[in-house]
């Protein structure tokens, strides 16, 4: 029930939901794939093949992104898988002098594109099932 819910919100707001198995997930190397119960230490997850260190949760949500995608991706690394143009670019602030408006126009100008508000990468939601056949 829960699974048909979270499908219908999230195809009425244009996300796509991929279902994932979490089995090991927090016992896998993200870099190396290597699988160990040893591998965890609490909140703690130290690879014992490839000494690769990380926080568990982090790990298991790259490897949990990693199967969604099919993609290795490094954690901390973003990864645009689809970009959508959202609502109008926004003005620069006007100012009450010519000049410092002439510059805050010509700083709005010189942002990065790609990480300015207006834009966003396209939402995916990965969600985990606990039983098998996935």
């Amino acid at each position: 029930a829960i699974l048909r819910k979270i499908h219908t919100i999230a195809e009425r707001l244009g996300i796509r939901v991929v279902e994932v198995s979490p089995k090991y997930t927090s016992q896998e190397c993200s870099i190396c794939g290597y699988t160990s119960k040893e591998n965890r230490n609490g909140e703690t997850f130290k690879c014992l093949r490839c000494n690769h260190m990380v926080n568990a949760d982090g790990n298991a949500s790259v490897n949990i992104i990693q199967r969604g995608t099919g993609m290795k991706v490094l954690a901390g690394e973003g990864m645009a898988l689809e970009r959508r143009e959202m609502g109008r670019t926004r003005k620069p602030p006007v100012c009450a002098v010519p000049d410092a408006r002439r510059r805050r126009e010509n700083q709005a100008c010189n942002r990065p594109k790609t990480s300015s508000a207006m834009k966003h990468l396209g939402m995916y939601a990965y969600v985990t099932r606990a039983y098998p056949g996935i």
